[in-house]
C-alpha cells in the first residue's frame, strides 16, 4: 500500500513537473521577448517570487518520492529504471541551479534581458525539458509494467 502511494505521487509529480517545465520553455520564456525594457525587471522579479510554489516545491517533492521509490517498489519494477528516474530528476534541479540560475541572476543585475543570455537560457531550458521527458517516459514505462503484472 505504501509503495503504491509513493509510486502514485511520483507519477503525479513527474508529469506535473514536465508540464511546468514545458510551459516555462514554450510560453513563459518566449513571452519575455515581447516585454519592454522598463517592464522586464518587475516582471522577472515576479516570476522569481513565484518559483518556490511553482517550481521548487513540486521538483522537491518529485525528488523525494522518486528517491523513496529506490527503496520501495510497487510490483515487478527493477531498481534500474527507478534509480535512473531519480538521477534524472536530481539532474534537472542541479542543471537549473548550475546553469539557468546564473542567467536569471544576470537578468536581475542588469534589470534587462540580454539576447545572448536569453538564447543560452532557452538552450538550457530545452535540455531540462528533454531530461524531464526522459524521466516521464521511464515512469510511463513503469506504469505499463505494473499494469501488465496485475
Amino acid at each position: 500500500m505504501t509503495e503504491s502511494l509513493i509510486f502514485a505521487a511520483t507519477v503525479l509529480m513527474t508529469f506535473f513537473c514536465l508540464a511546468i517545465d514545458w510551459h516555462t520553455h514554450r510560453s513563459t520564456y518566449p513571452l519575455w521577448r515581447w516585454v519592454g525594457g522598463r517592464e522586464f525587471g518587475p516582471l522577472h522579479r515576479k516570476y522569481e517570487s513565484d518559483l518556490p510554489v511553482l517550481i521548487f516545491i513540486p521538483h522537491g517533492l518529485l525528488i523525494l518520492t522518486s528517491g523513496l521509490l529506490c527503496f520501495w517498489s510497487p510490483g515487478e519494477i527493477t531498481l534500474a529504471p527507478r534509480a535512473a528516474a531519480f538521477v534524472l530528476n536530481v539532474s534537472v534541479v542541479v542543471f537549473s541551479v548550475g546553469w539557468a540560475a546564473p542567467i536569471h541572476a544576470q537578468f536581475d543585475r542588469e534589470n534587462a534581458m540580454d539576447g545572448v543570455a536569453y538564447q543560452r537560457l532557452m538552450t538550457y531550458s530545452a535540455i531540462r525539458v528533454m531530461v524531464m521527458l526522459t524521466s516521464a517516459l521511464l515512469v510511463f514505462w513503469q506504469l505499463i509494467v505494473l499494469g501488465g503484472s496485475r
